[in-house]
């Protein structure tokens, strides 16, 4: 079946993404909110770290992010199917702005600080989904990619304002509650931006059209074992079956299960080295923790290059293939990063940079292409999904890979330290470049040769 583009708005000419009135708007939204959460996760990060000066204690306040997300995100993503977007969006920045105010006037204790995070996180969950679903219905087709990438950049622009900017200025001056207050405005502003955007929503032909379950953007159909009742089904019960249902999506298409796992397994590297950097600096570099952002300033810069270079790579070659680029880009990079002492060698042998500088200088060498990697994987992959994804369940499969990410980061987030104790980082470097690459390619054996011989299997 060939596509058709009749889920998508038409593109008059051939215009930049930005010219996008509803689009932009979205993208500014998105910039204040994440800014408001970064500087209210950094602070109290921060708060708990010199309060308690306990690694666990530490921990224990992400996976209080983390596992709310875990919790809602199907319930998110069904809700996100069957209400209004702009509602769903709406309601989790003025939930946010509300416990913003709570953090204010009652997280005065460690414990209470836990229970009000996981009510932050658990609303914020109501965004994604809703956010992710909408986009399709906001750009052209042909602009899917350049429009994760913009969104991309705003996450990372209010990350830089939130975590960079205000949550140290506030903490440096006034303290932590006008903070708080601070973050209820952006909420709020963000809010405001969204609830102003006209015709948000498709017109109700469309909203018809798009509920048609079966059937992907593509125009292919998608084989689902559920009947197209349960697909569509009220969100506050079955959530198994809606779980499920999107599953069954992702699975029965190749791309998208190839893309997924490749998505998953990214962010999961990612973020057990994120979790590493301290160590990593001392034991392998040989220097400060506090100097670890001179040291990766040029993976911002590849991120920045992924993101403005993969919407026009996807056009020759398709995201689904950048994907695929991305991701055995990053994980050739990943294991060098366990050899830098003897990359450093060979500088030393061939520059005159001493060994502590060769050792920095080829970290911030492997950064780079790395950042560019991890930003080509992630924006491409949603571009995928985007355009694969049936529109009657696009907050549901969002929402499911959102699940399986902050599933599948649990253990190593909780782990990699203890293993980085006991066996050194480089060690861990290795393990998960290994198990990353493992994982892949059973995957991609499984898709190609084990599942086709499982359908033709006699029952």
């Amino acid at each position: 079946m060939e596509y058709s583009e009749a889920a998508y708005p038409t593109l008059q000419r051939e215009e930049s993404i930005l010219d996008n009135e509803k689009f932009r708007r979205l993208a500014i939204a998105r910039a204040l909110a994440q800014a408001a959460q970064n500087a209210v996760v950094y602070a109290l990060l921060i708060i708990v770290v010199e309060e308690t000066t306990s690694g666990v204690l530490s921990s224990l306040l992400i996976l209080s992010i983390i596992i709310p997300s875990v919790a809602t995100g199907l319930f998110s993503g069904a809700l996100a199917d069957r209400l209004p977007k702009k509602l769903m969006i709406v309601s989790a920045d003025l939930l946010r702005m509300t416990i913003a105010i709570v953090f204010f006037a009652w997280a005065d204790s460690i414990w209470k600080i836990y229970a009000v995070v996981m009510a932050f996180a658990a609303a914020g969950e109501l965004r994604g989904p809703a956010e992710s679903a909408v986009v399709p219905r906001l750009v052209h087709f042909r602009q899917l990619a350049a429009a994760n990438a913009v969104l991309s950049m705003a996450l990372i622009a209010g990350q830089v304002l939130g975590m960079a900017i205000l949550a140290p200025l506030f903490l440096k001056t006034f303290g932590p509650d006008p903070l708080y207050l601070t973050c209820a405005t952006l909420f709020f502003a963000s809010a405001m931006v969204v609830a102003f955007v006209p015709n948000l929503e498709p017109s109700s032909k469309e909203q018809d059209d798009a509920s048609t379950p079966g059937v992907n953007n593509l125009g292919y159909a998608v084989t689902t074992q559920l009947e197209p009742a349960s697909v569509t089904a009220a969100p506050l019960t079955g959530m198994g079956k809606h779980a499920r249902a999107a599953w069954t999506i992702l699975q029965n298409d190749p791309v998208s299960h190839m893309v997924v796992l490749q998505l998953v397994l990214v962010t999961t590297a990612m973020l057990t080295l994120t979790t590493l950097i301290s160590p990593f600096m001392r034991e392998v570099l040989d220097v400060e923790a506090e100097n670890a952002i001179f040291v990766f300033a040029p993976a911002a810069l590849g991120l920045f290059g992924g993101l403005r270079l993969g919407p026009l790579f996807a056009r020759g070659q398709g995201n689904a293939a950048v994907v695929s680029f991305g991701f055995l880009m990053f994980l050739a990079l990943l294991p060098l990063l366990g050899f830098v002492p003897e990359l450093g060698a060979i500088v030393v042998e061939n520059t005159p940079f001493g060994s502590q500088a060769s050792r920095v200088l080829v970290a911030a060498f492997l950064a780079a292409p790395m950042g560019f990697a991890y930003s080509l994987t992630g924006v491409s992959a949603r571009a995928v999904l985007h355009e694969r994804a049936p529109a009657a369940m696009r907050g549901r499969i969002f929402a499911v890979v959102g699940v399986i990410t902050s599933v599948t980061s649990i253990v190593p987030l909780v782990v990699a330290g203890a293993f980085a104790d006991l066996f050194g980082i480089r060690a861990v470097v290795l393990l998960v470049s290994i198990t990353s690459l493992a994982i892949g390619f059973y995957g991609y054996v499984w898709r190609i040769l084990v599942k086709p011989a499982l359908k033709e299997a006699p029952k």
